[in-house]
């Protein structure tokens, strides 16, 4: 046959305005005796008959039933409509055949059965195997309110090929899909210092980097990485934990310890020194292994010196075994001529104190390589920013506060 040799389209379904019977299932005594047609029998022996041996002549409405049903069944396909499953039907006829292409509920894709005779329904809602994969789905899968509670997707759900999640982390949590050949697109627009790891029920997965758009790969039993290498970066300015995601065995660290506060500006006529910056690194290479969870500690701000008082000593970043980064000193009261105590290893010093009161200008905190130290200014010390150390207070002004720590771990 040829393309050109389409039969036309079904306008009408036959007799649609026309008298006619709706025809049984199944037929019984009744239907028999009475001539009337059914799908199980056709038309009963009786309506064969000759009338002068008692027969009944068919009838024309049952005709009428009969053509309007498979006409009406013929419209629909012509119109590229189709079924989704059904569990009555399915038992009735012994499960669907292999092959077989049906509609999702929704309307919004197709499933493709794998099992001859397969009776269960293929939009699960545990993630289990049904016999049924996903053909072709419209659209994307958006999956909000996470948490720390892992969650598994049902068969609609991980059917899409985009996947995009949303929510405030507050633990390590898994996104269990189903055991799929498949590639899925995951948008991980999730907050907090945790991770999402999308997986199947009982195989492995991997990590899906937060603000990062991962391509994913099941294989009918795990889930894996869609491309060669992976590349992410994650942030923390809080405590939290790192996990080192499939393909990975580099990572590249950059960070700071919090820096030292600002001594404040004595009463009289001396102003406070600058506070020393954390000490920082940039990029640092450590060689790691997937699944590997690196606990990151942040070190705290160093307090500001009230006025006459010392800076506090900026908190130590400890990024798991793989280094410690010490915090800057806090400055000292104002003092004339005396320089700002120095960062807690090389990173930056603290700023000059202010001389005499009469013109004198505090010290400047420190700078690191994550951020500046805090800029002096007659009036109470300005912070530092990511390690930098604050400024030192002008007379009789407070110092101001160390930047916390950072630590930006990039793969």
């Amino acid at each position: 046959m040829n393309s050109s040799d389409i039969p036309s389209r079904q306008i009408k379904a036959f007799a649609i305005n026309g008298l006619k019977n709706a025809i049984a299932v199944d037929s019984s005594t009744t239907t028999d005796n009475s001539g009337t047609a059914t799908f199980d029998k056709g038309f009963p022996p009786i309506t064969m008959q000759p009338l002068s041996a008692g027969g009944i002549p068919p009838s024309g409405k049952d005709m009428n039933g009969i053509l309007y049903t498979i006409t009406l069944k013929q419209q629909w396909a012509d119109s590229g409509g189709a079924y989704p499953f059904n569990q009555s039907f399915s038992t009735s006829i012994g499960g669907y055949p292999q092959g077989s292409v049906i509609p999702a509920t929704n309307m919004s894709g197709q499933w493709l059965n794998l099992l001859d005779g397969n009776a269960t329904n293929p939009e699960a809602t545990d993630s289990s195997t049904t016999g049924w994969v996903p053909l072709s789905f419209y659209g994307s899968t958006s999956i909000s309110g996470l948490s720390g509670v892992s969650i598994t997707l049902t068969s609609l759900q991980a059917a899409r090929d985009i996947l995009v999640l949303a929510g405030s982390l507050t633990a390590n949590i898994n996104i269990i899909l189903p055991s799929w050949v498949k590639i899925w697109r995951v948008i991980n627009n999730c907050s907090g210092n945790f991770q999402v790891t999308l997986k199947t029920l009982t195989g492995s997965g991997i990590q899906c980097p937060q603000k990062k758009t991962t391509l994913i790969r099941g294989d009918g039993s795990n889930i894996l990485s869609d491309v060669s290498i992976q590349r992410g970066c994650q942030t923390f300015t809080t405590n939290g934990s790192f996990t080192v995601p499939d393909g990975v065995t580099t990572i590249y660290v950059s960070g700071s310890a919090g820096g030292g506060g600002g001594g404040g500006g004595y009463s009289s006529s001396n102003s406070g020194q600058g506070g020393g910056a954390g000490q920082s690194i940039m990029k640092q290479p450590y060689q790691v292994s997937p699944g590997d969870v690196i606990a990151i500690t942040i070190g705290s701000t160093g307090s500001a010196g009230g006025v006459g008082a010392a800076g506090g000593q900026g908190g130590n970043t400890v990024i798991g075994a793989l280094a410690t980064l010490n915090g800057g000193g806090g400055g000292n009261p104002g003092a004339a001529s005396e320089g700002g105590k120095s960062a807690g290893l090389p990173g930056g010093n603290g700023g000059i104190a202010g001389e005499d009161a009469i013109g004198s200008v505090p010290g400047s905190g420190g700078s690191c390589l994550m951020g500046p130290g805090g800029s002096r200014r007659a009036a109470a010390g300005i912070a530092g920013i990511n390690g930098g150390g604050g400024a030192g207070g002008y007379v009789n002004a407070p110092g101001g506060t160390g930047g916390t720590g950072i630590v930006i771990i990039e793969y």
